[in-house]
């Protein structure tokens, strides 16, 4: 028995000497064993390379092997029982089982527990503890030792409660991986496999002590044992490793397998060197050749001619075959470049792998790219290189999470712990997997939103109810979707909910309900769908993943079955389960670019090495030190003498390490590129290595992408060429057209199987906004003869016509949902005042002489009788809600008290509510004929119309109620976008008229209401009196007022000169005179705003039976009607496209303004 080291520099060639060794040996020795063992990711490369070096072609007394399927291989053969091996899924099922039985005992880690990832890092510490040979007895001892740091302290107890627990749980029942290689170690001596057999151990650069322990009787047994380490020919690998040292990782290989060879007996023979010159990777004195001698070595060292600095010789020799003999010096080098961003790095990255395979005749597997962010690099690459057509492989495993199958059960489980809320509900239908189609999903959905539905009760009971915008004759098919979707989900809801069902139990009811909704057929259907589609790695994983599901629910039931749990620790459970399951996809062939991450990837025969993203925090990584135990633990564990795995400090110099072998790897070409900007724009600076590699090599300069390509070398492939074109194209819409352009729109028109779809792309470049008439025989259509408009209409109409077009001509609108919104609660408050009004005439009580009791005790009674039928009793179904019954109880108190005080204070009556003047069929102020055959008919209901009778004339009082801060703006109804309160006035006024022939008709003004409760203190030594007044005085009414003085004071006989009004916007100054902020019109002036009114109203109708519909929103002081428009998604009103355009709307003051007004007016009567 002996230990041999094979020693070298990377790329001296090591495995292949190795190699060549052992096959001469067992061609030799046809009766001896020979076995090699790898890491895992390596065994069929290595058993390929092997067959491949074999002069026959194949090996028969040689065995490729990892640590695990060597001891799978031994206890063949020793016999004997072995506890089925509970693998990293398993692990973290009882994890999670453990910590919920023991979460009482848990002083801090009880709630960690619970938080997303956390389950896993627990399973990865345990993992680590068996790896290095912990009990949980010396966690406690550990902690005992460390009792000064009290929050280290207590992660340990809880951590060696959780152990204790989980060695409990496996003890007879199950083995881990890391016991395995323990029971291994103990049966290696009755193998006669081993016994007198050569071993060889590539590939690692480091063991665990676990595996120490299986190469220590592997050098007690077998005849010989050959174990290769990187190390520099120039290094004395026998020295102490010092941690910041390159080789630092090798020297301590080399202690540790040294130690355990004395401990087992076993003599070590002199090393073997393979020398690099001439013999290795790469061609002697090549600037590769260099980088591998010179990289992260600190301190001078002179170099022979052929960049080699000769060791003293210690060991044997070795000769190797040079694998790279036949290429040029002169094809090897270093590039270095930069790019704007991740995106742009990829997109030259490709375009130099397909030059070089077009113009050097390489293949794709001679290209690897790794990277520091797989997961943003990785996702630009699968759409770069997917799009460029050049084949690849991102070397990663894939989270099953996203998968719709395991989201479908998923969100079955939730939708039962949220007991059929309407947002899981919906996740569980949208996974595309359940009876229901998308069709038919898309219409329930509307139903129960618009009704509210929630619960399992509610999906139990037949839907009768409809709701605006359904027809009658659709809710019987809505519920005919309920039945079906009640029938799939209901007996599985029934078996989840029990209290004291089994793991068992409930997983049972899960595979019910896969099968039920024929699950393997639907995945199988997918899975035909991506291979017809040329989409391979979504192939692979859905031919994956219903085994993969399967496995789990049966590893569940295995681990767990007969226990019972509650539904909320079930779905813990199996949320652990689905969070550690993974797609691993084999590479679906040889020939492709290799995609992966530069510390977990592993590189084998490339001849070019693309290093994307070498910035700053991905090259070397900052880990955040996430886990149970943090870096600082660590290292104070580490200073008690408890060894675990590296620090953040030793991992940090073994990255230095890693990367030497990476970078070494490509036998002729290595680049390296680093982003100006992150994925999201932030800004990033290049990493430090690549001022390592400028100091080794002034001479290589840093290319600037983005300044030096040229627009040809954009065009690798057709769809490389998409960028490029689209540029151009911007170009060619401002009028600038290159030649390039118009070559590239001939040749992608011409070829559509190019995926460019360039007459899209032209007709969206040239794009203009329409004209925006859609003829009057289609409006006529649309509207019919007759136009039925209310005020709100027309103002929709002069704000855009477009969104006018959009909801009253094609009749779009948002679909409906239960919820109250703003314009809900001024209908109910609307709603409620009329019932006031009308239940005061019932109990013979007027506005000026009901009591405050009265008053109070009946707007309660109307608020409760308005709400109780409101929106599918919307009020009542949740706390907040039937909150809003309180406040606007409160807010109508106030509402109907100032009313009554604004009343008391003038001498007007309310003469009636909800006026609706739409029946008034000979009112020419609502029925106006536009052409012989055009009409428009005004609809609208007055809130209030309070009137005051003299001997000679009526005023007329308009007060509309709104629940919003709306003032009167004379500027917006120039503009037709505030004509309600005129268009009410010029109706009533003219309805008063017909009923009081003999006495002339005016009007005292138009007013809005907010309906509100503001909140005022009481000052100190403030009468209850002055508190009201100052009340009354929030809650004054907001609008315009006939300027004669008799009608001020029929409106407010309390205003005195000098004062200002409580009730109506006017004050006074001592002379009698109003001041500068009186809002006040003259008769004439009310009747040039009626006859504008008219006017603009029937410029509105003309303009809608017309045809227009042009996208022109208004713009007016920084506000748009695009503000909150719902149609902003179908209009794609954009400035930057030619002839979109807001209409700007000029301000006037009062005086110019009704100056305006009269010369319109004035003109169109002459006309």
């Amino acid at each position: 028995m002996s230990l041999q080291f094979i020693m070298g520099n990377s790329g001296a060639g090591k495995s292949r000497y190795a190699y060549e060794k052992i096959l001469a040996e067992a061609a030799r020795h046809p009766e001896k064993n020979y076995l090699i063992v790898v890491p895992e990711q390596f065994t069929m490369q290595t058993q390929k390379e092997l067959v491949s070096l074999h002069p026959a072609g194949g090996i028969l007394n040689i065995d490729i092997l990892s640590f695990q399927r060597l001891a799978y291989r031994i206890f063949e053969e020793t016999g004997g029982s072995l506890y089925p091996v509970l693998e990293e899924t398993g692990k973290s099922l009882v994890v999670k089982r453990v910590a919920q039985e023991k979460k009482k005992e848990l002083t801090i880690l009880g709630s960690t527990l619970k938080r997303t990832g956390a389950v896993s890092q627990m399973k990865s510490l345990i993992s680590e503890l068996k790896q290095y040979q912990i009990a949980p007895s010396e966690l406690d001892t550990w902690a005992e030792e460390t009792g000064e740091k009290k929050l280290l302290a207590a992660k340990l107890k809880d951590t060696g409660v959780i152990y204790r627990a989980f060695e409990e749980y496996l003890e007879n029942r199950y083995v881990t991986a890391e016991d395995v290689l323990e029971v291994l170690a103990g049966k290696l001596e009755e193998s006669e496999l081993i016994k007198n057999s050569e071993v060889l151990v590539d590939g690692f650069t480091g063991f665990t002590p676990v595996q120490i322990g299986v190469l220590g009787k592997l050098f007690r047994l077998c005849a010989k044992v050959y174990v290769t380490i990187i190390m520099d020919e120039r290094e004395d690998p026998y020295k102490k490793a010092i941690p910041h040292q390159l080789f630092a990782m090798s020297r301590q290989l080399v202690q540790q397998l040294m130690k355990a060879a004395d401990e087992a007996g076993c003599p070590v023979e002199p090393e073997i060197w393979v020398r690099r010159s001439g013999h290795g990777r790469f061609q002697p004195g090549s600037t590769m050749d260099q980088l591998e001698q010179r990289l992260f070595r600190y301190g001078k060292r002179g170099f022979s001619g052929n960049g080699i600095e000769k060791r003293p010789e210690s060991g044997t020799e070795a000769k190797t075959g040079n694998p790279a003999a036949g290429h040029e010096a002169n094809q090897q080098g270093i590039y270095i470049s930069v790019a704007p961003n991740p995106r742009a790095e990829l997109e030259e990255t490709v375009r130099l792998i397909r030059r070089m395979v077009r113009e050097e005749g390489m293949r794709y597997q001679d290209f690897a790219v790794l990277t520091g962010d797989l997961s943003v690099y990785g996702t630009y690459a699968r759409e770069i290189f997917e799009k460029c057509g050049v084949p690849y492989f991102v070397d990663e495993k894939h989270s099953v999470l996203m998968n719709p199958f395991v989201e479908f059960l998923r969100a079955a489980i939730e939708m039962v712990v949220q007991s059929f809320s309407y947002e899981s509900v919906f996740r569980y239908l949208r996974c595309g997997l359940s009876s229901l189609n998308r069709e038919e999903t898309d219409a329930m959905e509307n139903y129960v939103l618009a009704l509210g539905i929630r619960g399992l009760k509610a999906y139990g009971e037949t839907w009768t109810r409809g709701y605006r915008g359904i027809k009658p004759d659709e809710v019987p098919q809505r519920n005919l979707l309920r039945e079906k979707f009640y029938a799939e989900v209901q007996p599985f809801a029934e078996q989840m909910k029990k209290k004291d069902a089994t793991v068992r139990e409930r997983t049972e009811a899960l595979y019910a309900l896969a099968v039920q909704n024929q699950m393997q057929q639907k995945l199988e259907e997918r899975r035909q769908q991506f291979e017809q589609q040329g989409q391979e790695a979504f192939a692979k994983e859905y031919s994956q993943i219903y085994g993969i599901v399967m496995e789990l629910l049966d590893k569940i039931v295995e681990v767990l079955g007969d226990e019972k749990m509650t539904l909320a620790e079930y779905q813990e459970i199996l949320e652990a389960g689905f969070a550690e399951a993974s797609v691993g996809i084999i590479p679906p062939t040889a020939d492709q670019v290799l995609i992966g991450d530069n510390e977990r990837s592993r590189l084998k025969d490339i001849r070019v090495l693309f290093f994307v993203g070498v910035n700053d925090g991905l090259i070397p990584r900052h880990d955040a030190g996430g886990g149970i135990l943090s870096e600082y633990d660590r290292e104070e564990l580490e200073r008690a003498d408890a060894k675990l795995s590296p620090t953040a400090r030793e991992t940090m110099y073994q990255q230095k390490f890693h990367l030497y072998r990476n970078l070494t790897k490509p036998s002729e070409r290595l680049y390296l590129s680093f982003a100006k900007a992150g994925a999201s724009g932030e800004a990033q600076n290049p990493s430090y290595l690549i001022n390592e590699i400028r100091k080794l090599f002034p001479e290589i300069p840093v290319r600037d992408i983005e300044k030096e390509e040229k627009p040809e070398e954009k065009l690798e492939m057709p769809r490389s060429g998409e960028a490029l074109f689209l540029e151009e194209l911007g170009r060619a819409a401002e009028g600038e057209i290159d030649p390039l352009f118009e070559e590239l729109y001939r040749w992608y028109a011409a070829h559509p199987e190019a995926g460019i779809p360039a007459e899209t792309y032209r007709k969206a470049a040239f794009l203009r906004c329409a004209d925006g008439v859609i003829g009057k025989s289609a409006a006529s259509a649309l509207y019919g003869d007759t136009l039925k408009n209310s005020a709100t209409r027309l103002e929709k109409y002069a704000a855009c016509a477009f969104a006018h077009f959009m909801e009253f001509g094609l009749q779009i609108r948002e679909r409906d949902q239960y919820e109250l919104k703003a314009a809900d609660m001024g209908t109910v408050m609307h709603e409620a005042l009329e019932k006031f009004s009308k239940k005061l005439q019932e109990n013979g009580e007027t506005w000026k002489t009901v009591t405050d009791d009265t008053r109070d005790r009946l707007i309660e009674e109307c608020v409760e009788e308005t709400m109780a039928d409101y929106g599918n009793t919307i009020f009542q179904s949740s706390s907040r809600n039937q909150y809003r019954i309180i406040r606007v109880k409160r807010i109508l108190k106030r509402t109907v008290w100032a009313l009554q005080q604004q009343i008391r204070q003038g001498e007007f009556e309310p003469g009636e509510f909800e006026v609706s003047f739409s029946m008034e069929d000979s009112l020419s102020a609502i029925n106006i004929d536009l052409s012989e055959h055009e009409k428009m008919r005004l609809r609208g209901r007055i809130d209030r119309v309070d009137l005051c009778e003299t001997d000679d004339k009526v005023y007329v009082k308009i007060i509309d109620y709104k629940t919003g801060n709306t003032s009167l703006d004379l500027v917006a109804l120039y503009y037709g976008l505030q004509l309600q309160l005129a268009v009410y006035l010029d109706a009533a006024v003219e309805l008063e008229q017909k009923k009081h022939p003999g006495k002339q008709v005016e009007p005292a003004g138009v007013f809005y209401y907010h309906i509100d409760d503001p909140m005022l203190d009481q000052e100190e030594d403030e009468t209850d009196e002055a508190w009201g007044r100052r009340m009354l005085k929030a809650l004054r009414m907001d609008g315009l007022v006939n300027a004669d003085r008799k009608v001020v004071e029929l409106l407010d006989r309390v205003l005195e000169d000098g004062t200002t009004s409580d009730v109506i916007p006017v004050g006074k100054k001592k002379d009698g005179s109003y001041t500068s902020y009186s809002k006040v019109a003259s008769p004439e002036q009310f009747d040039v705003i009626r006859t504008y009114t008219r006017k603009k109203v029937r410029e509105i109708g003309e303009g809608i039976f017309s045809g227009n519909v042009k996208i022109s929103p208004y713009q007016r002081d920084g506000a748009t009607a695009c503000a909150y428009c719902e149609y902003q998604g179908i209009c794609g009103f954009d400035q930057k496209i030619q002839g979109y355009e807001y209409r700007k709307l000029k301000g006037m003051d009062t005086e110019l303004l009704m100056k305006a007004m009269q010369e319109i007016t004035q003109s169109d009567q002459k006309e």
